[in-house]
């Protein structure tokens, strides 16, 4: 089974699939233009928000806190990039038991 995990796109990215005016494009991608959201750029996406905020599609929306809980930003699917997790062939096997 391919297991997914989600991170933010880079700066690189987003001008790359939106132009280099990506902040004021018309690609609604409601990324803030006054750089505050800057600092979330290719972080991972902690996995307890996986399936609290995967809608009926599978795709991820859930809201962010700035450090200070001063600002809230909305994610959405423009924002992340998923990332497939296959299997390492090469790792010790771990027995589970349940």
């Amino acid at each position: 089974m391919i297991k997914y995990k989600y991170r933010f796109k880079t700066e690189k990215e987003f001008i790359d699939e939106y132009g280099i005016n990506w902040r004021r494009g018309s690609g609604r991608i409601y990324w803030t233009s006054s750089n505050s959201m800057d600092y979330l750029f290719n972080t991972e996406i902690d996995p307890i928000y996986y399936k609290e905020f995967l809608d009926k599609n599978g795709r991820l929306y859930m809201t962010v806190h700035d450090k200070f809980d001063l600002n809230r930003w909305t994610i959405n699917i423009k924002m992340i990039k998923e990332i497939k997790v296959g299997i390492n062939y090469n790792e010790p096997k771990k027995l589970v038991y349940d």
